[in-house]
Formats: C-alpha cells, structure tokens, sequence
C-alpha cells in the first residue's frame, strides 16, 4: 500500500494544493490546502473564524474567480456584511449568486416548510443538504463556507445524525 510521499507503483502520488488567496496563510499552509478537503475551524466566539472564512471567499473569488457561497445559521446575512464593511479584502460588488452567494440556513428550513421549533429529522437534513448541493451546483461555486456547522447540529435529534451530516 503506497503512503503519501512514496513512490507508488504509477509514480510518485502528488497531493493537490489549493492555495487560499491570502499570501501569509498560503505561507503557513506551504502553499495551500489540500483541493477538495473539508476544513473545519475551531475556536472559541469572537476568535476569527468566520473573518477568516470570509477573507478565503472573498480573495479566492477575487485571485481566482473562484465563486463561493457563505452559509449562515449564527447571524443574518445583513449583519454579517456590515461586519465585513471595514476590511481591505471586503467588496460589495461580488455578493451575487454567481461569485460570493450569501444565504442563512434559517431561510432555507423556512423555505422547505420544516418547523424551526423542533429538531431536525434524518430527512429534513436531507432535503436542506440537497438545497445546498442545488446551490453549489447551479452556481459552480469552488469554495464552501457553511457557518457554523455547530449551530446546525444543534438542531439535530440523533448523535448519528450529527455524524452523518458532518
């Protein structure tokens, strides 16, 4: 079994990195992350994370022409864009469904008809899954920001419900 960094039977494996748009994360990273990987970060409120997360939205939109979409459960989009409004990487004209799509998870439950009183069942996880993959595919959005993923397993029943839609 050939492992990363070993020379497999075809050659050497190579790990595709996707660098982050912003010059000192790539730096850190060695250039990147790795294409196609889920990253999730941990942090306590107030500690970055989804500044971070959308300085990656914004500069891979902007370095790349990358789309991406931003998934709020914590706060409304309105609140999460005046947030934005005094940093440098900030810029109003890409939130459009076609570059940075910004949407609140809250709206999509709303939309399915799903009671927002009640936990999430396995199928109401589901159908907002599907929403999202529908959002992803009609967009072509490349990059993914689902915030937080901790407010949305708050919702759910069942322990492998949790496991199952991380």
């Amino acid at each position: 079994m050939a492992k990363e960094g070993i020379e497999a039977a075809s050659g050497p494996m190579v790990m595709q990195i996707s660098p982050t748009g912003i010059p000192r994360l790539d730096f850190l990273l060695r250039g990147g992350i790795p294409r196609g990987q889920i990253v999730v970060l941990g942090g306590t409120s107030g500690t970055g994370k989804t500044i971070l997360s959308m300085q990656w939205l914004f500069c891979g939109y902007k370095k790349y022409n990358e789309p991406g979409i931003y998934l709020t459960s914590t706060e409304p989009v309105a609140k999460a864009i005046e947030n934005l409004k005094g940093f440098a990487f900030f810029n109003q004209s890409y939130i459009n469904p076609l570059r940075i799509h910004m949407t609140d998870i809250r709206t999509i439950i709303n939309d399915l008809g799903i009671d927002p009183t009640h936990d999430l069942t396995y199928n109401d996880n589901q159908k907002i899954l599907q929403v999202i993959q529908n959002l992803v595919t009609g967009s072509g959005a490349k990059r993914l920001v689902i915030d937080s993923i901790t407010g949305i397993c708050y919702r759910l029943k069942y322990k492998e419900v949790i496991r199952k839609n991380i």
